[in-house]
């Protein structure tokens, strides 16, 4: 049985389930863990941004909330930074901090398949690199109407569209939406 470690971006993962409707009051161990079919799930890490405290501090608290509720499930989170520009909340650091921790991981041979949730093309360079370490890389996101492309579909050696289904199955509670 292979072990899997999961990198969940969690900026592009909250976008894609909110966007959608849906609560990311979830238990996120137990979807990584449908996603990881056969292998045995090691560690899971979720990387983010925390909202400003100044312009939304209840989004703020409301992200505390969420990162506390993952690192109860066993998650391992880890936080970047925000950046403002202009009236414009930019992430940073978190495909970077991403990158370097499955790499880094991968190296000291801590997972045989990494699974990532991201649909961000900036990961393409550490999934190679991570690939020509010998790892599988399976990547698995949610398929837009708007935008159905995934440039980490074309460099990793599994994509799965993750489903509404999938994360409604995980759901711990909050809005049903109507699809």
């Amino acid at each position: 049985m292979s072990k899997v470690n999961a990198y969940i971006d969690g900026a592009f993962f909250q976008d894609g389930v909110r966007g959608q409707g849906m609560s990311m009051r979830m238990d996120l161990k137990a979807l990584v863990e449908e996603l990881a079919g056969d292998g045995e799930v090691g560690e899971i890490h979720y990387f983010m941004n925390l909202s400003s405290g100044v312009q939304y501090p209840n989004r703020r608290k409301n992200d505390e909330k969420l990162m506390a509720r993952y690192e109860d499930q066993g998650l391992t989170v880890h936080i970047g930074r925000t950046e403002q520009k202009a009236q414009v909340f930019v992430d940073r650091g978190v495909d970077t901090r991403l990158s370097a921790k499955m790499m880094a991981d991968a190296y000291a041979d801590k997972f045989d398949t990494a699974l990532v949730i991201s649909r961000r093309p900036d990961l393409e360079p550490a999934i190679t690199a991570v690939r020509e370490a010998g790892k599988t890389v399976n990547v698995s996101f949610f398929r837009f109407v708007v935008d159905p492309t995934n440039e980490l579909e074309e460099c990793c050696d599994n994509y799965a569209v993750l489903t509404n289904e999938q994360v409604i199955r995980h759901k711990i509670e909050g809005p049903q939406p109507n699809f």
